[in-house]
């Protein structure tokens, strides 16, 4: 079980080692699309990350604000489907909007550490 735990732990907190394994194991097999899947793995674990990130590093709970603009995202980005074109094709939508996710929590997840990482340097030279 603490196995199990550590493993969990480390993809929370390095999900980009999740999506160079996924991407690795099925590169050879899958061509392009082996960078899809990681992507989709890698933004699960990012809805994870992130709000831990900012929890460890500045002592708050950001997950339902992280939660709550995934949602008003994915409504505006349904509104925007919906105008362009009148039928709504469910998995294009859904793959467009966990894609979308995939890049705004990227981004995040690189500033929150970034941040972190100076904030930590300027403490140390203190």
């Amino acid at each position: 079980m603490i196995i199990i735990h550590s493993i969990g732990t480390i993809f929370i907190f390095w999900p980009f080692l999740a999506f160079l394994l996924v991407w690795l194991s099925s590169r050879k097999r899958m061509g392009w699309k082996a960078v899809g899947i990681s992507a989709d793995v890698t933004t699960f674990l990012l809805f994870f990350s992130v709000p831990m990130s900012i929890q460890t590093l500045w002592g708050y709970a950001a997950s339902g604000i992280i939660y709550f603009i995934a949602i008003i995202i994915g409504i505006v980005y349904l509104i925007i489907e919906w105008k362009r074109s009148k039928e709504i094709i469910i998995m294009q939508y859904l793959r467009k909007l966990w894609r979308t996710y995939f890049l705004i929590l990227s981004l995040a997840y690189a500033a929150v550490w970034l941040i972190g990482m100076v904030m930590k340097v300027q403490e140390y030279f203190r």
